[in-house]
C-alpha cells in the first residue's frame, strides 16, 4: 500500500498544483489489470493495492480535470520482464512470446499522453496461460486469511 497507493498519491500531490498553476497538464499513471479483476498470481496485498489505485484515479480524475490536469490510467496485462523468471510456474515460450514488452508499454504510454483527453486503457492479453486461470499460489502473504477446516 505504501508503494503502490501512497506512491501514486504523493506523486499526484507533488505535480498537480504546479501543473494547474501553469495552465494544466497530463498525468499518466501505470496501474495494473489486477486492479480490474482477479489474478491468483497477484496475491491479496498487490491486488488490494491496485484496486485502491484504480479507485483513487477514478475518483480524482474529475477533481483534477476541473483544474486543467488530465489524469489517465494505463493497466497493462502481463509484461515479459525479469520478474517472470521468478514465478514458481513458468508460462510456455509460446505464451511468453505473446506477452507485452517494455517497448509495447512505452508506445502505449506515449499514445495516452498524446491524447487531448483523459483515458483509461486496460491491456487485455490475447492469450490465456494455464487455461485462462493461473494456478493458485499459496504463500504467507496475509496469515489471517487462510481457510482452515473446522476443529
Amino acid at each position: 500500500m505504501d508503494i503502490n497507493v501512497l506512491g501514486v498519491v504523493n506523486m499526484i500531490q507533488a505535480v498537480a498544483k504546479p501543473m494547474a498553476a501553469n495552465g494544466g497538464g497530463q498525468i499518466v499513471v501505470v496501474s495494473s489489470t489486477a486492479g480490474h479483476g482477479y489474478d491468483s498470481y497477484a496475491g491479496v496485498p498487490y491486488t488490494a493495492s491496485k484496486w485502491a489505485v484504480h479507485g483513487l484515479l477514478f475518483t480524482a480524475r474529475m477533481q483534477l480535470n476541473a483544474h486543467g490536469v488530465i489524469l489517465s490510467e494505463y493497466a497493462p496485462g502481463e509484461a515479459l520482464t525479469p520478474l517472470v523468471k521468478l514465478r514458481p510456474v513458468q508460462p510456455t515460450d509460446e505464451h511468453k512470446a505473446k506477452m507485452i514488452t517494455t517497448a509495447d508499454c512505452g508506445d502505449t504510454l506515449f499514445f495516452i499522453a498524446s491524447q487531448p483527453h483523459s483515458m483509461s486503457v486496460i491491456q487485455l492479453p490475447g492469450y490465456q496461460p494455464f487455461g485462462g486461470m493461473p494456478p493458485p499460489i499459496t504463500a504467507p502473504w496475509l496469515s489471517g486469511l487462510e481457510i482452515k477446516p473446522k476443529t
